[in-house]
């Protein structure tokens, strides 16, 4: 019986530490670029935020960044980069994603998406519509940066 419960213990460990709670964190624009986006700081919701998530349905690893810029560009980092399967920009955003980094046009196909606008795309692994009737393809784990104009 001891064994059994030790073994138990044991296994309930292993797999807590295989699969941690999803994150869930808010960073500003600047902080986040600056490299600092593992930082615990809290920041105010201002115009500009995007929630990108590592999983289908704004699930798994989340960031909201918050104040982007009118047509800024924001580069992902290591713990986003690729990595994107869920895109969600505030309301009166509109948004292109890109598979490089500085919001440029090049590397494989697909290069681009978008527009995006609230509330986003729930799953990049499935091609899906833009509001202007562009049919995008899919794009999940590719997004390495993105640009939103507010409306």
């Amino acid at each position: 019986m001891k064994f059994t419960l030790s073994c138990l213990t044991l296994l309930s460990v292993v797999y807590a530490a295989a699969f941690p709670p999803a994150a869930d964190r808010v960073v500003s624009a600047e902080v986040y670029m600056g490299g600092n986006h593992t930082s615990d700081h809290i920041n105010k919701r201002t115009p500009g935020n995007v929630r990108l998530c590592t999983a289908v349905g704004f699930s798994g690893y989340c960031v909201t960044i918050t104040g982007g810029t009118d047509g800024g560009c924001i580069d992902l980092a290591f713990d986003l980069d690729n990595l994107v399967s869920s895109f969600g920009p505030d309301p009166n955003q509109s948004c292109m994603v890109f598979n490089a980094h500085g919001c440029a046009d090049s590397g494989p196909t697909p290069r681009w998406a978008g527009p995006i606008v609230f509330p986003g795309v729930r799953d990049l692994t499935q091609p899906f519509l833009s509001p202007n009737g562009h049919q995008n393809a899919a794009f999940n784990d590719l997004i390495s940066s993105y640009s939103c104009t507010f409306f």
